[in-house]
């Protein structure tokens, strides 16, 4: 996923824009083709259309996509495993003003609550586990979403029934993600790789060994340019944690 200083081009700047791309999605897929229990996304193909819409998909105050464009790509992510997709305006958000930045911009965090009561855990130890809020309603920023990132593990008890658990593999860019998998899993777990986020020993194995232990059914990868394939970065940490 671009930052927005990236994806605000398209409409801040849209006499010298000529438009975007990314070419790892390409080469992933080439990659994976013959993987049928592999899906590969690109945020760059699927919010093109509604870059120029009334909805930003970007926040200017903050350099993440808006959860109306974590909702979009989740969308088409459902349509791929045709699931039913829940849409947008059937949860209920509080929105949340950021304070202005230096041009004296703001905007508008939509965070949503849970259609069903749900439970958020931080577990260490692969046994112990500490309740939090599942979202924070009292910050103006983006921190508000999943209630920020957390180590080194998190659970989520959803209520769903669905006999499915998942695992969101991310750097912040997951927290207004992961909240629109609640309805289709009984458990959501996450987990950041990025560098310092993740100890094997403190979160009570590999990630790999995790994923056996709590029998997580489909992982997801949501990640920005900024955590990419690049070396030394994410890319390389996920595979030392999730191997060991």
């Amino acid at each position: 996923m671009p930052l927005a200083s990236i994806g605000n081009r398209w409409t801040d700047q849209q006499n010298l824009f000529s438009g975007w791309g990314s070419s790892v999605e390409v080469a992933l897929e080439r990659e994976l083709a013959n993987d049928e229990r592999i899906y590969v996304y690109s945020p760059w193909t699927i919010l093109a259309p509604y870059m120029t819409g009334d909805t930003p998909m970007f926040y200017k105050t903050d350099h993440h996509w808006s959860a109306e464009a974590a909702y979009i790509v989740f969308s088409e992510m459902l349509k791929t495993q045709h699931l039913p997709v829940t849409a947008y305006d059937e949860y209920r958000y509080t929105s949340i003003r950021s304070n202005k930045d230096e041009y004296g911009r703001t905007d508008t965090f939509n965070v949503l609550h849970a259609l069903l009561p749900a439970h958020s855990y931080i577990v260490t130890r692969a046994e112990h586990e500490r309740e939090i809020d599942l979202m924070n309603y009292d910050v103006n920023s983006y921190l508000a979403f999943m209630n920020n990132s957390r180590q080194p593990w998190r659970r989520v008890v959803t209520g769903a029934n669905t006999g499915r658990k998942a695992l969101v593999i991310c750097d912040s860019f997951g927290n207004d993600f992961a909240p629109y998998l609640l309805p289709y899993y009984d458990e959501v777990h996450m987990t950041d790789f990025r560098y310092g986020y993740y100890d094997k020993r403190e979160a009570g194995g590999t990630m790999g060994e995790l994923v056996k232990r709590y029998g997580i059914d489909d992982i997801y990868l949501v990640f920005s340019t900024a955590n990419g394939l690049r070396k030394d970065n994410s890319i390389v940490y996920l595979r030392k944690y999730f191997i060991g």
